[in-house]
């Protein structure tokens, strides 16, 4: 009798062991669970983190478009315009403000050129072949309110041209591809030649608008 006495005294301690550890399964089971409840929440039903932004709404794409349906093709490209002065004392050079591009073996005509500047015997003359007027300001809206209101002659040779096409002059034109250009002069340079003739360089900055 007293061998199986120690038998009966390790079976009620077993039998605890084995509920205990039960209850220890059963809880990290329940942390668990509750674990993953939560991060599902957090990401969404699929498992993906949740975004901010309201369902059925985009972000707005950036854009160069101005409220008055302006797009910048580009902006402050240098542009240099100069006098000629070749021994016939007759040269064209035409420039296309689209493009832009100049092109000082030019004939007279005018297609596809906004200006033309013209070495004809000892005057140099700016031909505006498009219409093209002065801005008060930088803007789209300012540069096509100057182009339509503030219209220069279409011709500016010697005394005309120091007057009106001046250091920080803004001139405005919609082009042959309709498109609205603006011309910022900033610098004048005088040239004269052998003979003691001047004319006047023309060193500027270009800004291309398509317009809406």
């Amino acid at each position: 009798p007293s061998a199986t006495a120690p038998a009966r005294r390790r079976t009620p301690l077993a039998v605890g062991a084995a509920a205990l550890a039960v209850v220890v399964v059963a809880g990290a089971a329940w942390v668990f669970t509750r674990d993953d409840d939560k991060d599902t929440g957090a990401k969404g039903g699929t498992g993906q983190t949740a975004s901010a932004t309201p369902t059925g709404t985009t972000a707005s794409p950036s854009t160069s478009s101005t409220a008055g349906g302006y797009t910048v093709v580009f902006k402050d490209r240098p542009l240099t315009l100069r006098a000629q002065f070749t021994t016939g004392r007759s040269s064209y050079t035409n420039v296309d403000l689209d493009a832009p591009q100049i092109d000082t073996h030019a004939s007279s005509s005018t297609t596809g050129a906004e200006l033309q500047y013209a070495e004809w015997g000892t005057t140099h003359t700016l031909n505006l072949v498009t219409t093209t007027g002065k801005s008060a300001g930088p803007t789209p809206e300012q540069c096509a309110e100057g182009a339509a209101a503030n219209a220069l002659p279409s011709q500016l040779a010697g005394t005309d041209q120091g007057k009106e096409l001046t250091k920080g002059t803004l001139l405005c034109t919609v082009t042959d591809e309709k498109n609205l250009a603006m011309l910022k002069i900033t610098d004048v340079v005088l040239q004269k030649d052998s003979s003691g003739y001047t004319a006047r360089d023309y060193v500027t900055e270009l800004t291309l608008w398509k317009t809406a």
